[in-house]
């Protein structure tokens, strides 16, 4: 029986608390400069067209 009391407080507890962003500064994510996703930049035409073509099977 103690156990589930436990249980639940820790439930309630955990819905208590907020879990939106906090308010301030907002970091870019793109932080380090010809990093492997920058390869990436601008394929998603290219992209497109092979998920069309190749990867999807008809």
């Amino acid at each position: 029986m103690l156990l589930i009391i436990e249980a639940l407080l820790l439930i309630l507890a955990a819905l208590g608390q907020d879990h939106r962003a906090a308010a301030g500064q907002i970091f870019p994510l793109d932080m380090a400069l010809n990093s492997v996703d920058d390869q990436y930049d601008g394929c998603k035409e290219n992209m497109e067209k092979l998920v069309e073509t190749k990867y999807i099977e008809k």
